[in-house]
């Protein structure tokens, strides 16, 4: 079935936005539950910023709060202060998260360990092709707190500027793992009818807000621009951060260019050596895990060999 739309005015052209009329009708539905997913990025905090504005200006009536997942030494350690600061300004509760069996650092020792008792010689280090550190740390944890709730809409900042994956992703999908059997399968407006008529069962949708954002439009939503972003990338650290409304890793160092765990084994060389530089305990404790293991920590680098990038 394909989707029906309806255009909502907001602010300014350049934040107005189409809604699906599936979306719109379910956000002012009081059992509604609108889980805004922060990871203290600059997409999600824009999403975060855009939704709590429009949810004022146009009245939803759902129970609205900012969920974290907390993926524990891995993070920033600016991380969990900021996400709370994201939640403080849009006066919504948040809720974090956490894998009850360790952080993201225990999970790929307890990977490590299990593969090293089994002979197996596989890599060990989650990957783009084993994302078990999504999957395990962060849409379990999430899941298990979405459970309580009937109807619940997810909303993530995912952007289809930043890959081809991600700009396949439709913007609103069934969050199949925790929605009732009878509506996986079916479209989006197909579930959402079947669930109206006969409210049994939980209903999960995945909504992608700005995924048809581009990068100014995100900048521009957190209330800066790419060109100050660039420019306090050249400064002190002091300068970099006075004034700065986003995550500090964007400006810290020679700044990075996009904000997830400090090590990812998906980032690139630019946000690996600047998180060396600012994260020194969680940098020799992974360096020590590649020399224990012999895996390097991404398929074709090593984060000791950038030590001297830092």
């Amino acid at each position: 079935m394909n989707q029906k739309f309806t255009q909502l005015s907001l602010f300014s052209e350049t934040e107005t936005e189409t809604f699906s009329e599936t979306i719109t009708e379910i956000l002012k539905r009081k059992e509604t539950a609108l889980a805004i997913n922060i990871s203290g990025g600059k997409d999600s905090q824009a999403m975060l910023r855009y939704l709590s504005k429009r949810a004022k200006t146009e009245n939803w009536q759902c129970h609205i709060f900012v969920i974290h997942a907390d993926l524990g030494r891995i993070e920033w350690p600016q991380t969990s202060e900021f996400v709370e600061k994201l939640a403080s300004e849009s006066n919504l509760p948040l809720v974090v998260v956490r894998r009850c069996q360790g952080d993201m650092i225990d999970r790929w020792e307890a990977r490590y360990e299990t593969l090293n008792s089994q002979g197996n010689s596989k890599p060990f280090w989650s990957s783009a092709h084993a994302r078990y550190c999504t999957s395990d740390l962060k849409i379990q944890p999430i899941n298990k707190y979405l459970r309580q709730f009937k109807l619940v809409v997810s909303a993530m900042g995912i952007r289809a500027d930043e890959s081809r994956n991600r700009a396949n992703k439709p913007n609103l999908s069934v969050r199949k793992n925790i929605t009732t059997t009878k509506l996986i399968e079916l479209s989006p407006d197909e579930a959402w009818e079947r669930w109206k008529a006969n409210p049994s069962g939980r209903l999960a949708f995945d909504w992608l807000p700005i995924h048809d954002w581009d990068i100014e439009q995100v900048w521009n939503q957190c209330g800066t621009s790419v060109e100050d972003w660039q420019r306090r990338r050249q400064l002190t650290d002091s300068e970099a951060v006075d004034g700065w409304p986003c995550h500090p890793a964007y400006v810290l160092g020679h700044g990075n260019e996009r904000l997830s765990c400090s090590f990812c084994v998906l980032a690139s060389v630019n946000d690996l050596s600047n998180a060396i530089a600012y994260n020194p305990d969680t940098y020799a404790h992974l360096v020590a895990l590649e020399q224990q293991s012999g895996w390097s920590f991404q398929h074709n680098r090593s984060l000791q060999s950038l030590s001297t990038l830092s």
